[in-house]
């Protein structure tokens, strides 16, 4: 069974958001140094992790 137009009407399965996205200039503007060295430590602890765990099963002949 179909819903009508009416009925389809009536049912949304994604809602509208209440707020406007933000602007690139809003982004910009509330981008810090507090959260590009964060980004940095993320990246860099992101490429070295893995490493740092293969280095260390390896050291335990596992």
């Amino acid at each position: 069974m179909t819903a009508g137009p009416r009925e389809a009407e009536s049912v949304r399965l994604v809602e509208r958001p209440e707020h406007r996205q933000p602007t690139p200039h809003e982004i910009r503007r509330d981008f810090g140094a507090r959260y590009a060295a964060n980004a940095v430590i993320a990246l860099v602890f992101s490429a070295t992790g893995p490493v740092a765990v293969i280095l260390a099963a390896g050291s335990q002949g596992a």
